[in-house]
């Protein structure tokens, strides 16, 4: 392939939870829950895969990705090609991700883990 999209396939695909991964490999109508649930957990993946991930060419690299193992995906999406929704959200998500990181990150907590860290309790006398 050329364009934009060749190396694609060397982009890895998430290894989706299996709630998502129910409704993606039945081929279900992918409900907004689980749209939202898979967007983040593209969002968690390629944040730790690509640190840096803005590259616009890139989103659309793993948005070809993505829908290229998923093409029934389209059936939730809209736009210029079948996968602008997913990039769309996935973009949006680390936005919001990396402004949550930045605000919280001075306290230990990392937003791409499933939960914060325990607060450690301090011994009373």
């Amino acid at each position: 392939m050329t364009g934009w999209y060749v190396d694609a396939e060397s982009i890895p695909v998430p290894r989706f939870s299996p709630e998502v991964r129910t409704v993606l490999d039945s081929r279900e109508e992918i409900l907004p829950r689980i749209w939202k649930c898979m967007v983040r957990e593209a969002a968690n993946f390629y944040l730790k895969k690509y640190p840096d991930l803005k590259s616009s060419t890139l989103y659309q690299q793993i948005g070809y990705r993505v829908f290229s193992h998923y093409p029934w995906i389209d059936s939730y999406c809209s736009g210029r090609r079948p996968w602008s929704k997913f990039v769309k959200s996935l973009s949006q998500k680390v936005r919001h991700t990396r402004h949550k990181q930045k605000a919280l990150g001075k306290n230990g907590y990392d937003p791409l883990e499933a939960e914060a860290p325990e607060e450690e309790e301090e011994e009373q006398e």
